[in-house]
């Protein structure tokens, strides 16, 4: 495992490289770019060639800086080779990117087995990225203090099945009091909670690098929470097609338990 000062260094080499990659960003928002769809969700799954650019980007850095350890990318092969993994998302909001909204970023995590040990999401055209490890989670540098909830409950929802699946969750949840917001990137609502701007998210069928943040916030919080209602591996050595759909409630511990149950009824 990993030593805290060597999960510091961990730190400064990938903040050098995602500089990089968000400069990419920044330089192509709202630019042409060329755009392909992905034949397993067809017109709801777009890619760009900057997330093409960007994954190759990080995995080639990487797999310098360290070799033994694997990868599960998005847009490429994955390759799981050690007890390392690292997960990456490189436009998380890919929909929004290529719409010009910036509500869009980075997501990179590493694990140890099955535990998450640092994790970062970067959101250039937001100015903001936020880094957990060594239980501590900071936005933009500084540590995020203890807020406690005093507003109404807001929670976050993403979803990759069929608009009549969204419409049957977003009714049970308003039925029992719940207000739903959506912004087209599970990262970006992730980073709300983890940051304390809203409460809960729930990410229903989605894939390993839309989710695995939510578990390295968790683990570095003891006011979050993260309680996944699937039975997938989120590192699975035995089958490298992370196409899996997981489902994850993340937020705030004394809602996640009240959310989860709503949805598990």
């Amino acid at each position: 495992f990993m030593l805290k000062i060597e999960l510091e260094q961990l730190d400064k080499n990938i903040q050098k490289i995602i500089d990089e990659t968000d400069q990419i960003v920044a330089n192509n928002f709202r630019k042409k770019v060329g755009i392909q769809y992905k034949s397993e969700n067809g017109a709801y799954n777009p890619v760009t060639e900057i997330d093409l650019e960007i994954e190759a980007k990080l995995k080639s850095f990487l797999s310098k800086k360290y070799p033994d350890f694997g990868f599960l990318g998005e847009e490429s092969k994955s390759e799981i080779k050690s007890e390392y993994t690292f997960i990456i998302d490189p436009i998380d909001g890919t929909t929004n990117f290529s719409s010009g909204i910036p509500l869009c970023g980075t997501a990179l995590v590493l694990f140890f087995k099955d535990q998450p040990i640092y994790t970062i999401q970067s959101f250039p055209l937001l100015h903001e990225r936020v880094v957990a490890y060594n239980d501590l989670i900071r936005l933009n540098g500084e540590a995020i203090e203890k807020i406690n909830v005093k507003r109404r409950l807001r929670l976050a929802y993403e979803n990759s099945g069929s608009n009549e699946e969204r419409a049957q969750l977003v009714l049970k949840l308003a039925q029992n009091g719940i207000p739903v917001e959506r912004y087209g990137s599970s990262a970006f609502d992730t980073n709300l909670v983890a940051t304390n701007r809203i409460d809960i998210v729930v990410l229903e069928k989605l894939a390993v690098w839309d989710i695995a943040a939510t578990l390295g916030f968790a683990s570095c919080c003891e006011d979050l929470a993260a309680k996944i209602l699937t039975n997938h591996k989120i590192i699975d050595p035995e089958n490298k097609n992370t196409a899996y759909k997981h489902t994850v409630v993340f937020g705030k511990k004394e809602f996640v338990e009240q959310v989860a149950e709503i949805l598990e009824n």
